[in-house]
């Protein structure tokens, strides 16, 4: 389809601007993130606007401060929160919601099949969201109503389909353009605007995540090649490359923070079979390539996903034996033992029957205050999915377990969630996650055709925020 005409021609990604990164010297004593200059008109900056009717709009957007801040957004009545109770994170849900009840959204033709969607992303303004896929597409979806409203959905406005390999993660740089990543090595830009790519860089093999940093202009990308890349997207230039203990499973990042979870570090009496968990390694933007923290993973088993905070203060990892790991950026040393964190089991029937926690993410309502129509903030609840098809909300500093969904397909794994940038929408998705293996996915294919893969968007709810009885 026409990008351009859709997005009602909003400027292309911006031009070259002075580069902070220039001149960077030997690591690391010239650093381009130890002083960031003044922020030069960039990607970065305040979103550019979206004309009316753009993407068949809703008319004109609301109003973004800056990148992905959330927009005044009428919430309407609240739902009457249940009384709190008592929920250590260690045990069982004493109620759980039955469904969400979501409409799946139509990824693409009615009746097509498509493969496993591995990473759900916002626009700024919450008014689009995209999609990454196994079947080697970024999809791009438009919300059908603002403000929230129950059972909203969206429409499927277009793909980019000439990647030509699975395409791991994408992340919207500004509200036409997004930056993905993928087996094909490469990371990459795509200008919805004009329906065009641009290659930032490439990686040695296959790229895991890659997540933009807008304070300081630049792109971190974590790929299987065990090295940790940072772009001036504005150039675009490779600026650091940073070498890794071990492959990547999983990297977030926030403000400066970056996260990365590693395999183990295999040796020589390494069994094939050993999934133990391996290195965590968290680096300070403005401490390239040196990092701030290096220490073994408090969990057993093999890291699966990672997600930072927004305000940078702690992350949570989630591994493959439905376990979680909670730590303070502070007081993640080496040698302390569960230094400012804790360890919590979920997404399992009993004790012995574990499901991978797939996807992780946290509620963006960090401002300190209630948004629209609630009574309280929720910047310290975070979520996570799971392979036994269940979504559980969490409160890190309650230390409980607010509440445990069935999004109405049980035993259907959460391969993907992502809070919109207001943290009144959930976008969700269903799909093989290979957990199970190859006659897994022939089983998961049998029973569900074309449907093995969903997409779903939820309305949130003060009550879904609402530790249960």
């Amino acid at each position: 389809m026409a990008f351009g005409a859709a997005f009602g021609g909003a400027p292309a990604y911006g031009a070259p601007a002075a580069n902070p990164f220039a001149t960077a010297a030997a690591p690391p004593a010239a650093n381009p993130f130890a002083a960031p200059a003044a922020a030069a008109p960039g990607p970065f900056g305040a979103p550019p606007a979206v004309a009316t009717g753009g993407f068949g709009g809703f008319g004109a957007p609301a109003a973004t401060a800056g990148y992905g801040a959330p927009a005044a957004n009428p919430f309407g009545a609240p739902a009457a929160p249940a009384a709190p109770a008592s929920n250590p994170f260690g045990a069982p849900a004493a109620t759980a919601g039955s469904s969400f009840g979501d409409r799946p959204v139509q990824l693409e033709q009615a009746g097509q099949s498509i493969d496993t969607i591995s990473s759900i992303s916002w626009a700024p303004s919450g008014r689009f969201l995209c999609t990454a896929g196994w079947d080697a597409k970024v999809r791009v979806f438009q919300l059908n109503a603002m403000p929230p409203a129950a059972n909203a959905g969206a429409t499927y406005k277009g793909a980019q389909n000439s990647i030509g390999a699975p395409v791991l993660d994408a992340k919207w740089l500004a509200e036409d353009q997004l930056v993905f990543c993928g087996l094909n090595r490469q990371v990459q830009i795509w200008n919805v605007t004009a329906n065009s790519l641009t290659a930032v860089g490439i990686h040695d093999a296959g790229v895991r995540n890659v997540v933009p940093i807008p304070e300081m202009g630049a792109v971190v990308s974590a790929g299987f090649d065990k090295a940790l890349r940072v772009f001036d997207v504005r150039t675009p230039r490779c600026v650091h490359v940073v070498p890794l203990a071990s492959t990547v499973m999983s990297m977030d990042a926030a403000l400066d923070l970056v996260v990365v979870a590693g395999g183990q570090i295999k040796t020589s009496s390494t069994k094939a079979y050993n999934h133990r968990a391996g290195a965590i390694e968290l680096f300070n933007m403005r401490m390239l390539p040196r990092p701030e923290r290096q220490f073994e993973s408090p969990l057993k088993f093999q890291s699966r996903v990672v997600k930072v905070f927004p305000d940078a203060s702690s992350f949570v990892l989630g591994s493959v034996e439905g376990r979680c790991t909670f730590r303070l950026r502070d007081a993640a040393r080496d040698g302390v033992k569960d230094a400012g964190g804790f360890n919590f089991r979920c997404h399992r029937d009993t004790r012995n029957n574990a499901y991978c926690v797939n996807a992780i993410d946290t509620q963006p309502n960090t401002g300190g205050a209630p948004g629209p129509g609630r009574s309280r903030p929720f910047s310290d609840v975070f979520i996570t999915g799971g392979s036994n098809g269940s979504i559980t909300l969490w409160d890190r500093g309650l230390r409980k377990r607010v509440s445990e969904q069935w999004p109405g397909r049980p035993q259907t794994p959460i391969s993907a969630l992502k809070f919109d940038p207001t943290g009144y929408y959930l976008a969700y998705a269903h799909g093989y996650d290979w957990s199970k293996g190859s006659l897994g996915r022939k089983e998961h294919m049998a029973e569900w055709g074309p449907q093995a893969t969903s997409l779903h968007i939820h309305n949130v709810t003060e009550d879904d925020m609402t530790p249960r009885r």
